[in-house]
């Protein structure tokens, strides 16, 4: 005959209570590592696939940067294209810092911290790549003056980016002869 006391049954539920938790902790770390490695494999084929594209852009961009200088330094003082093509130069540029920005988001080294950097050259840039087209869809595009001191801890290229591709969204449903400002010109204007 075994006796059971009511303490041995209590020690014995505990222990198997913790044997339990012990157990399905371990089960759940397995799937959880099972069901996350097709997640990191994708993540891995993404860094590489944008490191390679960035990597094979850089040339030509580099290309087409020193073509847009050469032609940028050959031309009079007082050529009416002169604006265009340092319009074009700005442009090539702004799709150098983009690939170097996304050569700098694959890049696991970093910090992370970024520097407050003033905003205002930055939209003025954003704007003045916009407003040709803005022009061609008869949008007026006006920008605000922003106050120099104005800063934002945001990678300059990233808020460039961003700022095009609200204002390319702007002007894209903005009404013929509107503004992309947030609000739009009465035809009596």
């Amino acid at each position: 005959m075994i006796d059971v006391g009511g303490l041995d049954i209590i020690v014995g539920g505990v222990a198997l209570g913790f044997l339990a938790i012990i157990l399905a902790g371990t089960l759940g770390l397995l799937a959880t590592r099972r069901a996350v490695a097709p997640l990191v494999d994708a993540l891995g084929r993404q860094r590489r696939f944008v490191a390679d594209a960035s990597h094979e852009l850089r040339t030509p961009l580099a290309i087409l940067d020193t073509r847009l200088q050469v032609l940028e330094r050959s031309m009079p003082a007082g050529d009416p294209n002169r604006e265009l093509v340092d319009e074009l130069r700005g442009d090539s540029r702004n799709l150098i810092n983009v690939v170097n920005d996304l050569l700098d988001s694959i890049d696991v080294t970093s910090s992370g911290v970024v520097a407050s950097e003033p905003v205002a050259p930055v939209i003025a840039d954003a704007a003045t790549s916009m407003r040709l087209m803005a022009h061609q869809q008869g949008i007026q595009l006006h920008v605000d003056t922003v106050p120099a001191d104005r800063s934002a801890a945001i990678p300059p290229t990233s808020l460039h980016r961003a700022l095009v591709a609200l204002m390319d969204n702007a002007v894209k449903h903005s009404p013929r002869r509107g503004n992309s400002a947030g609000h739009h010109q009465h035809e009596s204007d």
